[in-house]
């Protein structure tokens, strides 16, 4: 995210919200499960676009906690492997 960012103030602004963040552990079992979910949706026809997707997912499925998004990619994720996300903040 902060790649994308082009102004400096903006870019100073975003990085002290992401210093307040807490940020999940990535062991192996979560590359793992990526790739599971990236295998489960395509034996069902889907594909999701982007992998990171799949390990942000993953995180939060091993984590137990609720991911807020704007993606598309997210929904089948929710709706065949049991993502909770935030819908409404």
């Amino acid at each position: 995210m902060l790649q994308g960012i082009r102004k400096t103030n903006e870019f100073r602004k975003t990085q002290k919200l992401f210093n307040a963040m807490i940020f999940l552990p990535m062991p192996y079992s979560v590359f793992l499960g990526a790739a599971e979910i990236y295998r489960d949706l395509r034996r069902k026809g889907i594909t999701i676009r982007n992998s990171v997707d799949c390990m942000i997912a993953s995180v939060a499925i091993e984590n137990d906690i609720m991911l807020l998004h704007n993606d598309r990619d997210f929904k089948p994720i929710e709706k065949h492997l049991g993502l909770k996300v935030l819908t409404s903040v």
